[in-house]
């Protein structure tokens, strides 16, 4: 019975630091929206490309720092990596917005936008892996 309370107490840490991170990411992303708000279906929607590549350079950092120099926290991972840029980034919008693209028949501009995002995401995952390798 004891191991079993130990087990759900941990459970619940670990759901309430995802939920803690995952709320600010949230909160970020919205106000990068904000800023740079998604006009129409015709242009590229700044607030989320921002988001998701920020998220992808913080994931690369945190998720790397976190391993080299503090032996892997896991309540730290959870908290940055899990649920800041877990709340930050955003797929379902990305694809939303690439749907309503092609909905308008904006089929290139669908496609620059995903392909830009993606390469994007994926130079700044490794550039955040490489800012913390530096540390």
């Amino acid at each position: 019975y004891n191991e079993q309370n130990k087990t759900i107490t941990l459970m619940i840490r670990n759901i309430l630091m995802v939920a803690l991170g995952g709320a600010v990411g949230s909160m970020l992303r919205y106000l990068l929206a904000c800023i740079w708000p998604a006009t129409s279906c015709n242009s590229i929607p700044i607030g989320t490309l921002v988001a998701n590549v920020v998220g992808c350079l913080s994931i690369g950092f945190v998720g790397t720092l976190l391993q080299r120099t503090l032996g892997g926290n896991e309540q730290l991972r959870l908290l940055l990596c899990v649920g800041f840029c877990g709340g930050l980034t955003t797929l379902s919008t990305l694809v939303n917005e690439s749907s309503c693209m092609v909905h308008n028949c904006q089929l290139l501009m669908a496609s620059i936008y995903l392909g830009i995002s993606v390469a994007l995401g994926f130079l700044a995952l490794h550039c955040g892996t490489w800012l913390a390798s530096r540390f």
